[in-house]
């Protein structure tokens, strides 16, 4: 009986290191989901030791960060227990080194302040940020999903996510008008943030791939005063580049109007493009960089050659001639 029992309590011992502890965070420094009310605080010590309190699944939640900056090697580091593993600091006991500043007033976030929950300046000047995030929203269509809470620490700019609006080379056949198209790079002080391994599905494999998530208001996916996500994809080699042609798609009409088998006598068409022509895409920086935003308004008017064209050698001085996207509507 007290060998079962001595293996009972190595086991639970084994379960509750899983619950509380988890040695180091992935590039996306996603800390948890759903908290109660998005409401997450934030404190740094003067070791640059962070606390990050919320609650979550009905428990209040007290998560250790620290060990990482900017794009630095060393991974960010977590510990769930509050401080009962690492020993790095105790919740309890935490006494705050960080003064807040308000995001909004950041040249360095950009519009993804308006995704920031808290925010501190430590010590030696580096900044921490919680931001929370619904990234996983269904493609075509979808307009709900987890609210993600991200930990970032940093210094100087942050990753520059660049978008333009052109055409695509295809029209429709009925109304002769060229799709919407954008094409863009994600670049993180002068180096292009670029994917090395991703599965099929593309979600990238290695720390440095970052998907761009793109969504539309009012889109004819899920028209009325929402956000949708149209797509997400990857940046790509070489130069952290990326294209989409919101061209029509046969979608099934239910609540992720996820694309339609050929057979469904169900399914509609359409593009994702914006009634108000209004869009953003969202990304999660570079290493433990903060997530970044950026708006932009499509096309308007009928299409222009002259501009195109102008537009299509913009491509290619900032993607490359040669690789993919570097010429409009591929």
């Amino acid at each position: 009986m007290s060998a079962v029992h001595n293996l009972l309590r190595s086991a639970l011992l084994v379960l509750l290191i899983v619950l509380v502890w988890t040695p180091t965070a992935g590039a996306a420094t996603m800390i948890d989901r759903n908290p109660v009310g998005n409401r997450v605080t934030l404190r740094v010590d003067r070791n640059n030791v962070a606390l990050i309190e919320y609650r979550s699944k009905g428990q209040q939640r007290h998560v250790l960060a620290w060990g990482a900056v900017n794009m630095s090697r060393g991974k960010m580091r977590l510990d769930y227990s509050g401080g009962w593993w690492s020993k790095v600091a105790q919740w309890r006991t935490f006494r705050n080194a960080c003064i807040p500043f308000d995001p909004t007033q950041d040249p360095t976030l950009g519009p993804g302040a308006e995704t920031v929950v808290a925010a501190c300046t430590a010590r030696d000047g580096s900044k921490w940020a919680v931001q929370t995030w619904r990234r996983l929203m269904p493609n075509f269509g979808g307009t709900t999903g987890n609210n993600e809470i991200f930990i970032s620490h940093w210094t100087g700019p942050v990753a520059e996510l660049t978008v333009v609006p052109d055409w695509s080379k295809y029209a429709s056949r009925e109304t002769r008008e060229h799709y919407q198209h954008i094409f863009g790079t994600l670049v993180y002080q002068g180096i292009p943030i670029e994917v090395g391994e991703a599965d099929e599905r593309g979600n990238p494999l290695d720390h440095k791939g970052r998907n761009i998530y793109v969504d539309s208001f009012d889109s004819t996916y899920a028209p009325g005063a929402q956000w949708s996500r149209v797509n997400s994809f990857l940046a790509q080699r070489p130069s952290g580049q990326f294209c989409y042609v919101f061209q029509p798609r046969q979608i099934v009409d239910n609540a992720i109007h996820r694309i339609a088998e050929p057979w469904l006598t169900n399914a509609r068409s359409y593009a994702g493009d914006s009634r108000v022509n209004s869009y953003r895409a969202t990304v999660i920086g570079p290493g433990v960089t903060p997530v970044i935003r950026l708006y932009w308004s499509g096309m308007t008017g009928p299409f222009d050659q002259v501009l195109q064209d102008e537009l299509e050698q913009l491509s290619i001085a900032m993607i490359g001639e040669g690789n993919k996207c570097a010429v409009q509507g591929t």
